[in-house]
């Protein structure tokens, strides 16, 4: 079980962030994700909004908490998704375990 060692700067990059984001923990990582994809959302529904106040569109900027709950969701499964990704990547990996070397 030993890990690789990256071969290119970007590899090198991406360890370092996973080890940045390992040792502040899943549950942070998830939460920041969410931030994140909520403040994304607003951003667009503010300019929208802007857009519309200034004339440019004839459809108001409609807010709904269903969105909310949906953004929510959806950055629960991205961080979960990407933490996975990264924990798959850069883990060693016990060969024990392993049930796709067959």
């Amino acid at each position: 079980m030993q890990l690789q060692f990256p071969q290119t700067e970007k590899q090198r990059k991406q360890l370092e962030h996973w080890e940045a984001v390992k040792e502040q923990g899943q549950v942070y990582y998830i939460i920041k994700t969410i931030i994140i994809l909520l403040c994304t959302y607003e951003f667009g529904w503010v300019t929208w909004g802007y857009i519309y106040k200034r004339g440019w569109s004839h459809t108001p900027a409609r807010f709904s908490i269903e969105d909310i709950i949906i953004d929510i969701v959806c950055g629960l499964v991205v961080g979960l998704w990407e933490w996975s990704s990264m924990q798959r990547k850069f883990e060693p990996r016990d060969p024990t375990k392993d049930r796709t070397m067959i």
